[in-house]
């Protein structure tokens, strides 16, 4: 159930707009074979303007790409609206699975690299049951 927005007073505040993320490897899997229209509030992390989501956050839980200086504990932001092309980082999903992945196109294939070094290597076909590309990364947040 949502909740209903409270008024400001201050000029400054009614400019403001609610935003947010999803935290894409946190939802539940019922959650992401949704559309982000109809995700709850209480669902998301607070940034991307309310119902206007392009976009998600992926917690990286490994060290796979610290060679790029992505760790675990940081946060991956990736859009679903940014053209993929050789070489760029995506996150791709594969039997329920997230993960962060170097996108290369063979043909009617894909190779995902799944570290930095490029040795824990996948190639699937665009039509595999239960693989998508979910977005290319845009964004690392890291806390200090």
């Amino acid at each position: 159930m949502k909740s209903p927005k409270k008024k400001h007073t201050d000029t400054h505040s009614e400019s403001l707009t609610n935003f947010n993320i999803p935290v894409i490897n946190q939802l539940p899997q019922e959650l992401l074979d949704t559309s982000p229209s109809e995700r709850f509030i209480g669902d998301f992390m607070v940034n991307t303007p309310a119902g206007e989501s392009s976009g998600f956050i992926l917690n990286m839980e490994n060290n796979y790409f610290a060679e790029k200086n992505i760790y675990e504990g940081d946060f991956v932001v990736a859009s679903t609206q940014e053209p993929i092309a050789a070489g760029d980082l995506v996150v791709a999903s594969l039997d329920n699975k997230v993960f962060l992945a170097t996108y290369f196109p063979l043909g009617n294939k894909i190779r995902l690299e799944k570290d930095s070094a490029g040795k824990n290597q996948l190639v699937v076909e665009h039509q595999t049951p239960d693989f998508s590309l979910k977005g290319k990364v845009i964004q690392i947040i890291r806390s200090i």
